[in-house]
């Protein structure tokens, strides 16, 4: 688990910058450059480089191959994985164009983000990524919806296949406002897994088959001319299973 999760900081600050676009609906070149390397860390590592001997990626083939005792993941998979997941990814293609196109070219510090238009209120935007798991790759196609002000995702994911099968869905909704300083953001996850084991306390446990969490996110601002400050109260639970971090 120290290889699988060396780029999490990474994929927490990419997932927080791309519902901050989403939210603005626009992009400003500065966290477009923050964007491309947070977002694309273990993609393009996967990618590029990981035939490097001893580096996080080889160290997870090797490693989860001898746990299962067959060598069904190769580096060949990871590499389709980490391009699949940079080609696939609209917000690289938004960075790229706010960062030359509206910075460069034209001098502006910001752009605006093109979403799929469903109605006049309603926008849509799906996004591919892989990371890894105790049991393997895992696959995920992730589809926003933004509604007014408001931001949806749903998504589901698979592992690949190479030691077995599981699966999770997943959503979340934010800036679910009830009036100008009192907001709620909202993160529930169901899946299905195989058996992994953990230790706790150096005991052993295992956990396999059906499991969930959720985190419920209060937010109240304070607003005041010189600052703006605001309270955060976060609650939920989470089962035995396997969860990657969203935030």
């Amino acid at each position: 688990m120290i290889s699988a999760g060396g780029s999490e900081a990474n994929e927490v600050l990419g997932n927080i910058i791309r519902k901050n676009i989403l939210l603005d609906n626009e992009l400003d070149y500065h966290n477009a450059l923050m964007y491309l390397y947070a977002n694309n860390d273990l993609s393009g590592y996967a990618n590029f480089a990981p035939n490097i001997s001893g580096s996080d990626i080889s160290n997870y083939v090797s490693t989860i191959n001898g746990y299962y005792g067959y060598t069904e993941l190769t580096l060949k998979k990871i590499q389709l994985y980490g391009a699949l997941s940079i080609i696939l990814d609209p917000f690289n293609y938004y960075s790229f164009n706010s960062l030359f196109n509206g910075y460069i070219w034209k001098g502006k510090n910001k752009s605006k983000i093109p979403l799929i238009r469903i109605t006049d209120n309603l926008k849509y935007l799906p996004k591919f990524k892989f990371g890894f798991a105790p049991y393997g790759p895992e696959l995920t196609l992730q589809n926003y919806f933004k509604h007014n002000s408001r931001l949806y995702s749903f998504s589901f994911s698979s592992s690949d296949g190479s030691f077995g099968n599981s699966w999770r869905l997943g959503a979340e909704i934010w800036n679910v406002k009830f009036n100008d300083q009192f907001s709620m953001n909202f993160l529930g996850q169901i899946w299905n897994q195989q058996n992994i084991n953990f230790y706790v306390n150096n005991q052993l446990e295992n956990s396999e088959s059906f499991g969930g969490l959720f985190i419920n996110t209060v937010i109240y601002d304070f607003y005041s001319k010189e600052s703006i400050l605001g309270l955060t109260l976060q609650f939920g639970y989470k089962s035995k299973g396997f969860s990657r971090n969203t935030r």
